[in-house]
């Protein structure tokens, strides 16, 4: 039995990849990999890929990905330090309201 491993993260530029091997199979490729016949090939039609493209498409994507993450994570620090500002005030607006009240 073929072991296949599918490299879905390769689909963000299936024209570029194309353009290099000179054909483009029109679909926005499922990567599949068959690691007893060392091939790389589109998951949809079978069009052949080159292996190192593929690689490096998959190693561009992982760095997007990883860049989007980090801004992710910042913006999320960054929301939860203005929440807790937030919080702060209104703790200090509700004292303020207790002490003005007696």
């Amino acid at each position: 039995m073929t072991n296949v491993t599918s490299l879905d993260a390769a689909r963000s530029s299936p024209r570029k990849l194309a353009r290099k091997l000179g054909k483009f199979c029109g679909h926005r490729h499922s990567i599949l990999v068959c690691e007893e016949d060392r091939t790389v090939e589109c998951g949809t039609c079978g069009a052949k890929l080159d292996p190192f493209d593929a690689l490096a498409t998959v190693m561009r994507e992982w760095d997007k990905w990883e860049q989007s993450k980090a801004r992710s994570e910042h913006d999320a620090r960054r929301a939860s330090d203005e929440l807790a500002e937030v919080k702060r005030h209104l703790a200090n607006a509700k004292a303020g309201l207790r002490r003005a009240t007696r």
